[in-house]
């Protein structure tokens, strides 16, 4: 009897034992249609990785992990998709790497998943609706405002009654939720700061941020959050007197992300991003000289010299009338010099980036083909695998493996050179999202030779 009892706790021990082991590891499995490559990359935030999910030949991944909850973030090319996680689930995802949005849950964490994205996906539609009142006077707007905020804490209330979960999963939702609503009082006042006109006092905009936890540098990845701190510091640069997206409102910008974010995990692929939209969008004259003092200051990127070299490189090759650096690229047949592609012709250089869509670059492109046919456009790719057919009439190469140039074909974003008919460089750094690009290739095509 006593052994019969002995052999029933080493068996019960054993399960409770597998259990508990179970119960630390966190399972993640799914699919991806039309991959880009064949990997996955799952991140706590953009810049710590977690582990890489090979992908096999049917486009599958899973993997199992000592993780703790919380909100994680799968990486694939350029796509990201955010992730609810937690010991002892099973969480399945599966999406079409040409339609993020299509994406499904499946699994232990399907609800919560669905839910919380969701919730992100109505941003575009809170923006839309709150957009057409804020000409409205400050008592009105803040009417209409206390009304949906009222409506998503009502929200938010009903689901932890009704929904066993727990508190990190509601900090995710509530971000989700309801962050995007408290940024529309900060979006209220930069709309009329913008004309010069300050109708919310500091004190309402210090009172309504009370509400948030506006600490949590590992939530900076995360779109609702990261949108809410970068509208919020983006405002009170205005109420001090800075306007528009400009070297220097760019540098006091890092310089207050800098200070309001701690761990440069985060941090970094923040100002980081920061840096590379304002450079995308910049008018070819605009300076980067203080953006460049400031990033450096807060980052320790020394990855990132390169672009700057390549900035300001064409910006003092364009000044002192500079030629088109030489360097060999290759199509389907044969290899050969770009020099030779361009002569006596007036082109259009872009340098396509692996890391943005195909897509998003072939659109802009191919309106500017369109605009400008009479333009020599060549796209010169980083790797064969990149699209082809998406760019229209331009004449698609690839860089040549041999290339030892600084061409700056492989940073960190698509840009363009223009040349003359010369060969001579004839526009500073531009990219094809600058805002004064049109410009730049109507005086490209009206130059006589």
């Amino acid at each position: 009897m006593i052994k019969n009892y002995a052999i029933i706790f080493i068996l019960l021990t054993t399960t409770l034992w597998q259990c508990n082991s179970k119960e630390k590891f966190t399972y993640l499995s799914g699919s991806i249609q039309n991959s880009k490559q064949g990997y996955v990359l799952l991140t706590k935030g953009k810049n710590r990785i977690i582990d890489t999910l090979r992908l096999d030949k049917e486009q599958h991944f899973s993997t199992k992990l000592k993780l703790e909850e919380g909100l994680y973030t799968l990486l694939h090319g350029a796509e990201l998709q955010y992730v609810y996680l937690n010991p002892g689930a099973h969480t399945i995802i599966k999406f079409d790497a040409n339609n993020i949005d299509g994406i499904t849950f499946e699994g232990d964490n399907a609800q919560k998943n669905k839910i919380f994205i969701e919730n992100i996906l109505k941003e575009k539609e809170n923006n839309k609706f709150f957009k057409t009142h804020y000409h409205k006077d400050y008592q009105d707007f803040r009417k209409v405002y206390d009304s949906v905020l009222e409506a998503k804490q009502n929200y938010l209330k009903t689901y932890k009654a009704n929904n066993n979960v727990s508190d990190i999963f509601m900090e995710i939702l509530e971000i989700a939720t309801i962050y995007n609503i408290y940024a529309q009082l900060e979006f209220y006042s930069l709309h009329h700061l913008k004309n010069d006109l300050n109708k919310v006092s500091y004190k309402d905009i210090q009172e309504n941020r009370k509400h948030m936890d506006l600490s949590r540098d590992d939530y900076m990845s995360f779109i609702p959050y990261y949108r809410m701190m970068i509208v919020l510091i983006t405002n009170d640069i205005y109420l001090q007197g800075y306007k528009n997206n400009t070297d220097n409102f760019t540098s006091v910008l890092i310089r207050a992300l800098d200070k309001k974010v701690k761990d440069p995990i985060f941090k970094d692929p923040t100002i980081t991003g920061l840096v590379k939209y304002f450079v995308l969008r910049k008018k070819s004259s605009e300076s980067i000289d203080k953006t460049i003092e400031a990033f450096n200051k807060a980052v320790k990127n020394e990855g990132f010299d390169k672009f700057f070299n390549c900035v300001s490189h064409y910006d003092r090759e364009y000044k002192l009338k500079g030629t088109v650096s030489n360097f060999k690229v290759y199509d389907d047949s044969k290899t050969i010099n770009i020099k030779e592609l361009i002569k006596g012709k007036k082109s259009v250089l872009l340098f396509n980036n692996p890391h943005y869509p195909d897509w998003v670059i072939a659109k802009q492109m191919n309106g500017l083909m369109k605009d400008f046919p009479e333009l020599n456009y060549i796209v010169i790719n980083k790797e064969k695998k990149q699209e082809k057919d998406v760019f229209g009439t331009g004449k698609v190469v690839y860089v040549h493996e041999d290339n030892k140039t600084n061409d700056c074909s492989d940073i960190s974003i698509p840009m363009l050179l223009l040349v003359d008919e010369n060969g001579v460089i004839s526009s500073p750094f531009i990219t094809p999202f600058s805002k004064d690009l049109k410009s730049q290739l109507l005086k490209l095509s009206q130059n006589e030779a």
